[in-house]
């Protein structure tokens, strides 16, 4: 659903040491993307292997924190948190996201979910203490369009949400 021809500008929130960053860089050879992340020695590790793969001039890193981004309204035209946004809640990650994309932008993230409604209690447990907002995709996506996400382009939780 993104259109590798397109110039479009990126964040990549929670890009740890740029995996999907680069990737999305070689890929999408006309965007800039912006990867946040607020532990610098893994931007360090990122600048050095984009310098690496010749694609340091489309990536800026940025030193934060998820809950602290202050980007301007409708800045990007696809957010991507891999694996990270639950960091700071799942429901709060899709809000906060939201104001930062522009209309028909795009949200990539992902994360865990039940796949299945029946569990033993042990489990249950655990992960009602680790991650509280563990959930079935169904869930999940409720809690997107409640946020104003398109549910016509809700793949799936681990999918592509639109923003619009």
């Amino acid at each position: 659903m993104i259109d590798r021809d397109a110039t479009l500008k990126i964040a990549d929130i929670g890009c740890g040491t740029g995996a999907s960053t680069l990737l999305l860089a070689q890929v999408l050879k006309k965007s800039h993307i912006t990867a946040v992340d607020f532990l610098p020695d893994f931007l360090d590790i990122l600048n050095n292997e984009a310098e690496k793969a010749g694609v340091a001039g489309r990536i800026s890193t940025l030193e934060c924190s998820m809950d602290d981004l202050s980007f301007a309204d409708e800045e990007f035209d696809v957010i991507w948190s891999e694996g990270a946004i639950y960091n700071i809640g799942f429901e709060k990650g899709v809000h906060d996201c939201r104001r930062f994309l522009k209309k028909n932008g795009i949200l990539v993230a992902s994360g865990i979910i039940w796949i299945s409604g029946s569990r033993t209690s042990e489990i249950q447990t655990h992960w009602d203490n680790e991650y509280p907002e563990i959930n079935l995709a169904s869930a999940k996506i409720k809690v997107q369009e409640k946020h104003g996400y398109s549910s016509r382009r809700v793949l799936c939780f681990a999918g592509t949400l639109l923003a619009g």
